[in-house]
């Protein structure tokens, strides 16, 4: 147990894990610089109901109870024999800012990464810094070389709603499509690879779909949330099917 401020010693954390179900990969790395950071390196497993072990949620936890006592522990994801590089980023921004950071995404390239992040809300340049400082470490760390970071304008960047509304007015359609219709809207669209991300995170959560040909449509899962008529003759739901039929 933390007691004050105390700062913990590297048995006291691997005690903290193990009372945890957490399993390490590797030993547990002390970085002394102006904030003593501890990197450590577990096991991420699905279990049998193919849930993601430990969660994104219990690593947080660990992350925020540390950070009250004073010291930061970022963690760094192993699956396999692979390092997860977005996930563990992701998860040292949020332990780290998490009144700052919504989302993250790493795109990574040989020994270069460019990151993106999604603010909660508008930040100072100094915020900005920090935050790019930090990613700066965290992959220097792990011998990879922040190539660029960019913080998405909120205010501008398009919403899941906002895609999701606008590729209902033109689907199907191909991705460098899309991004001309919202920035034709006003939208500040980072890139392709940022769209890419973004209409995956879609597909997983079932709100559009992508033909075998690349083109996009929304599923009927999307068109409810936008307030589609729910019976089966509604015209949005008919051209919804024939679409999910040409594409398979």
């Amino acid at each position: 147990m933390l007691g004050g401020n105390s700062m913990p010693n590297i048995k006291e954390l691997e005690d903290t894990l193990s009372s945890k179900g957490i399993e390490l990969a590797g030993p547990i790395v002390v970085n002394n610089t102006d904030l003593d950071e501890y990197f450590v390196f577990v096991n991420s497993k699905l279990d049998k109901s193919r849930k993601r072990s430990p969660s994104s949620h219990t690593l947080n936890q660990i992350s925020q109870m540390y950070k009250d006592s004073g010291a930061t522990v970022s963690f760094v994801i192993v699956e396999g024999d692979r390092d997860n590089i977005d996930s563990s980023l992701k998860t040292m921004l949020f332990g780290r800012f998490p009144e700052m950071v919504r989302n993250s995404f790493a795109s990574i390239s040989n020994t270069k990464a460019d990151v993106w992040i999604e603010p909660k809300r508008s930040l100072t340049e100094t915020e900005i810094n920090s935050i790019t400082k930090s990613i700066n470490e965290f992959l220097d760390f792990l011998r990879i070389e922040l190539k660029s970071a960019n913080f998405t304008q909120t205010e501008y960047t398009p919403t899941p709603i906002a895609i999701l509304r606008t590729l209902r007015l033109i689907a199907p359609c191909e991705l460098q499509t899309l991004v001309a219709a919202l920035e034709s809207k006003h939208f500040n669209v980072p890139n392709s690879v940022w769209m890419n991300h973004t209409l995956d995170k879609m597909r997983k959560a079932g709100t559009v779909v992508r033909r075998k040909d690349g083109e996009y449509f929304l599923s009927l899962r999307g068109l409810h949330i936008l307030g589609s008529d729910k019976h089966r003759h509604s015209p949005d739901v008919a051209r919804a099917l024939a679409q999910t039929k040409q594409g398979e």
